[in-house]
């Protein structure tokens, strides 16, 4: 979801998620990050995104 400044908002329950995993899971969303805002598209197209590949946008 989004919050009301547009971010992106993910959500996962910790019941997902095993203790073993939970820096396994942030060091991935964190390196998703990065990759997005180093290829912020100006154009409000999709291609290239790597954000549409977890919200499931196909181009």
């Amino acid at each position: 979801s989004y919050d009301l400044s547009g971010n992106l908002v993910l959500t996962i329950p910790k019941f997902y998620i095993r203790n073993t995993e939970r820096n396994i899971l942030l060091k991935s969303v964190e390196r998703l990050i990065r990759s997005a805002t180093e290829k912020i598209t100006l154009s409000g197209d999709w291609n290239g995104d790597p954000a549409a590949d977890i919200v499931g946008i196909t181009i």
